[in-house]
Parts: structure tokens; C-alpha cells; sequence
């Protein structure tokens, strides 16, 4: 978890900043790398969030209140990010893909994509119909593409190659909408991961906390350098090790796998990172999991729920 932020109050004085919100413009000291960067008035801490149930959350982070700071102030954390995509033509942030409440393995990665036509709710669309969307976005599994109320979009690589992983963590092919969802430590959108860099450290902030902890994944599974060096520090997690058993996370103890990011020009098969023992480790925990599972959804299978 991170470690307290400490704000600065009018009489000189520190206090923790968990329970508090922050007054007029005031200087924070970033968890990861200690930066002091100028929080706006009215920035809600990620404590202020443990009361939401997972879909309050999801609907909290695609109508982000720093996003109308960033567009006002090119000295926010998020200006540049924001600043990617035209106002009237937005692709909100994205909380995460498929059934995080449910599923098994957690991807996390350093943001989303700026995504093509049907790869992101219309802007119509209710806070309902939103998070119902990515919770569900994965559920209809088309002629290996996706849909979503009739909306069909196209095959991602990305999607591919997670898929691809969670196949070779549990020893089969993997269900979509079942067996692994996505989320990223940066929730806005950009090519290339234009901006991750300027907003990482106030989005892990904010978000990265309540996810994590509202999230039922045994495993989780880090791609990519930016989502390795927020997950290590948060973690204490050794970044030359590949496997952790046994990691202190919000919610509960979970095992976590460092991995190259899907784009890599690297090998990136789970076989070239761990040994035969680490996956066989692997497997049966997320196995003993669905047993659980199992076991504890028979009673309500049986009363017909």
C-alpha cells in the first residue's frame, strides 16, 4: 500500500491527508518518487474511496474530476495526457476489462490505448451502460472479435496476447469474461503511452489503491516497465524477480508476475520468465481458487439464486 501523504495545514502543522480533502493549492509529496507537484482544491485521496462498491468506482474514474483541472492548467500532472485528444471527441479513462470482481488474474499494464470505433462506449451512454460495458465488454466472443449490445469491434492485439498469457498461467485456454480482467495504473487513454510518464504518479494515487483492493484475482500479472516500477514500490517487490508469492496487496495476500508488455520486441511467453516449478506453483493456486469458488457458489446454485 502506499505509504501517508502529509499535506501542510494553515497553521504550519503536518496532518495525514487519508480522511481529508485538500484546501486551495497546496504542495504533496508523491508516494513513488517524493516529486512535490501542486494538488488542485477539492482533490479527494484515495481513501475517500473505500466506501464505493466496485461499479461507484468504475463510474468515479470514467468521469475523472482532474480531467477538467488538466484541460484549465498545463502544470497538471495530466495536461499533457488530457491534451492528447480533442474535448468534443473525448474517449474517457477506463477503469478496467471484464469481470474484475469475479475473475481470477488481473492484468495491469501502463494505459489504455486511444481505441477505433466500438473499442469504447458511445458518449450517450448512461453511468450504468458504461460500467456495465466493461465489466462485460469481454462476455460475447464473435468470430474472434467481441461485442457488446450489438456492437461488434474488431480483434486487439493487446487482447490477444493477454488472453494469451492467462492461457499458459492456468494450463488451458482461457474464457473471456471468466478468467482474467485488465486494468492500468494510468486510466486515460494515448498512443504510445504519450503521457503516462507526466500523470503516472497522481493516477496511481488517486486510483490504483481501491481498484486493487475491490478486485478478487488470486494472481496479477504486471506488464511492462511503467506497471512494474508502481507495482514494486507499492509491493516492496524485488524487479529482477519474475515470480512473488505470498504479496501484501489491498484486499489480500495475492501472487504477483512481472512480465514484458504485450508490445515488447522481447520474449514474452510466461515459459521464457519462469521456471517449471513457478508455473506449476501457478496453476494450482489459481486451480485451488476455482475449487473455492466452486464450493462457494454450490449452496446458491442449489436454492436456484
Amino acid at each position: 500500500m502506499f505509504p501517508p501523504i502529509t499535506l501542510p495545514t494553515k497553521r504550519g502543522r503536518r496532518r495525514r491527508a487519508s480522511r481529508n480533502r485538500v484546501e486551495r493549492q497546496l504542495r504533496v509529496s508523491l508516494p513513488l518518487s517524493g516529486e512535490m507537484v501542486t494538488v488542485p482544491s477539492g482533490t479527494l485521496l484515495h481513501n475517500g474511496r473505500r466506501h464505493m462498491d466496485f461499479r461507484q468506482l468504475a463510474s468515479a474514474i470514467t468521469s475523472c474530476p482532474e480531467i477538467p483541472r488538466a484541460r484549465m492548467s498545463a502544470n497538471h500532472p495530466c495536461a499533457k495526457i488530457v491534451g492528447l485528444q480533442r474535448e468534443d471527441a473525448f474517449q474517457s479513462p477506463e477503469p478496467w476489462r471484464g469481470h474484475i470482481e469475479t475473475a481470477p488474474i488481473l492484468f495491469v499494464s501502463s494505459n489504455p490505448s486511444i481505441g477505433g470505433e466500438y473499442t469504447f462506449p458511445p458518449s450517450g451512454w448512461s453511468d450504468e451502460q458504461v460500467v456495465s460495458y466493461y465489466l462485460g465488454c469481454f462476455d460475447h466472443h464473435v468470430e474472434g472479435g467481441y461485442q457488446v449490445d450489438e456492437r461488434k469491434f474488431a480483434r486487439v492485439q493487446f487482447w490477444r496476447e493477454v488472453r494469451a498469457r492467462a492461457s499458459e498461467l492456468l494450463g488451458r485456454p482461457a474464457v473471456q469474461g471468466e478468467d482474467f480482467a485488465i486494468t492500468e495504473v494510468v486510466h486515460c487513454k494515448s498512443t504510445r503511452e504519450q503521457g503516462v510518464k507526466e500523470a503516472l504518479e497522481l493516477c496511481v494515487q488517486r486510483w490504483m489503491e481501491p481498484v486493487i483492493e475491490r478486485c478478487a484475482a488470486k494472481v496479477i500479472v504486471v506488464l511492462g516497465s511503467y506497471a512494474r516500477r508502481v507495482c514494486s514500490a507499492c509491493w516492496n517487490l524485488d524487479g529482477k524477480r519474475r515470480v512473488h508469492f505470498d504479496v501484501s496487496t489491498p484486499g489480500k495476500d495475492r501472487t504477483v508476475v512481472l512480465l514484458p508488455h504485450p508490445n515488447a520486441r522481447e520474449k514474452r511467453k510466461l515459459l521464457h520468465h519462469t521456471t517449471d516449478q513457478e508455473r506449476l506453483s501457478l496453476r494450482s493456486q489459481l486451480a485451488a481458487e476455482a475449487r473455492m469458488t466452486e464450493l462457494e457458489e454450490e449452496p446458491r446454485r442449489l436454492r436456484g439464486e
